[in-house]
């Protein structure tokens, strides 16, 4: 894992309501709801601390809300949207000097895809997998679907050691993909069940530059 990375995403108040002008980065920029002021915020609370940053593109527990879902677009629909994923990457890049890495989506037909459209807006690299799309079960009880906080359900992300079979297979199409087309000048980093050297070994065989870890640091900890 690099060091220092910080991580970034778009928030749910990083949309625009309607109205105002843009400004130079081509950015609606009427409020302080702004995709281009927020943004700015987020990277000077990121910045003085972190050599590299992650753009969280993928989680898939921030559902798109039904208002205006062509301007609040979050989490996994963000990065289902390869024009919007390259849009927002592009904002990145236009407020940073420092390499980030668009962390992906599993929950998308191609993977490939999605790492073009990051590259295409400013990336530095590539980070696969985020969680994977679930409802980890159903409360015979209430009836209601799990995850449930103070009853309101939403679907969550999968992660740990189940998951490094899917992961494995859309590191193997990113590194596929950045050394066909990119001539491999792009990072890659392996996310996904990653819990023993063995496990980092097959990421680092199939194509990626680093892996990281997560699940297994809270159930050693």
């Amino acid at each position: 894992m690099s060091r220092g990375k910080g991580e970034i995403g778009r928030g749910e108040d990083e949309h625009d309501d309607g109205g105002g002008g843009r400004g130079d980065d081509g950015v609606k920029t009427n409020d302080s709801s702004s995709p281009s002021l927020s943004l700015s915020l987020s990277l000077s609370l990121s910045l003085s601390l972190s050599l590299s940053l992650s753009l969280s593109l993928s989680l898939p527990s921030l559902p798109t809300p039904p208002k205006k879902p062509s301007e609040r677009k979050m989490g996994q629909a963000m990065g289902q949207d390869c024009a919007l994923l390259e849009e927002v990457s592009a904002w990145v890049a236009a407020k940073t000097k420092l390499p980030f890495w668009a962390k992906l989506t599993p929950n998308i037909t191609s993977v490939a895809d999605a790492g073009r459209a990051a590259l295409r807006g400013g990336a530095r690299g590539l980070a696969a997998i985020n969680t994977i799309n679930s409802i980890s079960g159903v409360d015979l009880e209430t009836l209601r679907p799990q995850p449930c906080v103070e009853g309101a359900t939403t679907p969550g992300g999968y992660s740990g050691p189940a998951v490094k079979p899917i992961a494995l297979a859309k590191v193997a199409a990113l590194a596929g993909m950045i050394k066909s087309e990119k001539g491999g000048k792009f990072d890659l980093s392996g996310i996904g069940g990653v819990e023993t050297g063995a496990d980092a070994a097959e990421f680092l065989l199939l194509g990626a530059d680093n892996v990281q870890v997560c699940v297994i640091v809270f159930f050693s900890s």
